[in-house]
């Protein structure tokens, strides 16, 4: 450390004995410069100019920099040291038309080197700028001038480019189109649609026309896909939906509120009245959802993607609507068929039967008459126009 301190020491006292003293020794090539050389510059911009020394093959250990520059023209903004071989600082400077910077390093340095870094900002928008070196910028090695060369540059200012002009306002939303509805299950459902452009994906659902629900994605693409929380989706649930998209200006379009339903359940119902025989040809609706179906000659009647649990079943019979309840199961896998008996109090399956049979024999003879009375005004049409009328005498 005592070594370090002493070459510091040192090396400050040659700096310090350049800068009063400023000896004039022939120097070597080289030249301390600025770069670029020379560039146009618009108004009103920053741009950087690089203070260097070239030591012309030989060493030095200390260089002082005086750059003049107008000040009608270029405002001096600062100067930097960032990347310089001289880690010594002895002067700092810069405004009014001169920038002084005086640096040494402990081990002499050789070839191209920074000294310092100015930045300039351009006043005018025409012209040029000349920045160069005044008396006393010098590099010396041990007190002696080692480089005293100058070389300055010329700065052309030009009037800045005009702003672009803005890009008008989207106004139009993305157009929606194939949307539909994929992967449904129990509790599972996707929504996939496309867009014209690319927007955001936004799909609003629920159990009833209101929704409630969202699940979004901000990703702008034109090829859209939301899957709908296994949470919120019940089996054998009608649900309403619409997706929605908004552009990278915020025109947002949507589509049309619809629905689909997740799979469910299927039960066969056979229906059987208080005597234990099948209802045939009854009407049968579901509750809640209004599923409807009429039973065969059998009494059996099928519904399928049924959501579980208790149901009431309406069963029309004439003018009377009688009721019973089931309870669908959720433990059976949804492809297989839950058998259900359904036995409704107040009719008997032999009524019915007898009540069917005289309401087709009913249409059977009305069916008789009407095609009767057809042949028959088809027979009078014909006799009547085969009678020719009596001639007048």
């Amino acid at each position: 450390m005592k070594k370090l301190l002493s070459k510091f020491l040192i090396a400050s006292l040659i700096f310090s004995a350049f800068l009063i003293f400023n000896p004039s020794v022939a120097q070597a090539g080289g030249s301390i410069y600025l770069s670029p050389g020379g560039q146009s510059v618009s108004q009103g911009s920053t741009f950087y100019v690089s203070v260097r020394v070239n030591t012309g093959g030989s060493s030095v250990d200390a260089v002082q920099a005086n750059v003049s520059y107008p000040a009608d023209k270029l405002d001096y903004l600062g100067v930097g040291y960032g990347g310089t071989g001289f880690e010594i600082q002895a002067e700092s400077s810069g405004g009014g038309g001169s920038v002084r910077m005086g640096r040494g390093t402990l081990s002499a340095k050789s070839g191209d080197q920074l000294i310092g870094t100015i930045t300039f900002k351009a006043k005018v928008s025409s012209g040029s700028a000349w920045v160069g070196f005044t008396s006393g910028s010098e590099a010396v090695k041990g007190g002696s001038v080692v480089v005293s060369a100058t070389s300055g540059a010329t700065y052309t200012f030009t009037t800045p480019p005009p702003p672009p002009k803005p890009k008008p306002k989207d106004k139009t939303a993305p157009k929606i189109s194939d949307v539909k509805v994929v992967n449904i299950g129990l509790d599972t459902a996707t929504i996939t649609w496309k867009t014209n452009e690319k927007a955001t994906s936004i799909v609003e659902y629920g159990p009833s026309k209101k929704l409630g629900i969202i699940a979004s994605s901000t990703k702008l693409i034109t090829t859209h896909k939301i899957a709908l929380s296994s949470k919120l989706l019940f089996p054998g649930t009608q649900f309403y939906y619409q997706v929605k998209s908004k552009d990278a200006a915020g025109n947002e379009a949507k589509s049309k509120l619809t629905s689909f339903k997740t799979k469910g359940y299927k039960i066969k119902l056979k229906i059987l009245g208080s005597d234990g025989k099948p209802l045939a040809g009854v009407k049968v609706t579901l509750v809640p959802g209004m599923e409807e179906a009429t039973t065969d000659e059998s009494g059996l009647v099928t519904f399928t993607d049924i959501a579980p649990g208790k149901l009431s079943v309406n069963v029309k019979v004439g003018e009377q609507v009688l009721a019973a309840q089931i309870e669908v199961s959720e433990s059976k896998k949804p492809d297989e068929t839950q058998d259900i008996q359904v036995k409704v109090a107040g009719v008997s399956g032999s009524k019915v039967l007898i009540e069917g049979v005289a309401t087709y024999a009913a249409v059977f003879f009305l069916g008789l008459l009407i095609a009767f009375t057809a042949v028959f005004l088809v027979w009078w049409k014909k006799r009547k126009g085969q009678v020719k009328p009596s001639q007048a005498h």
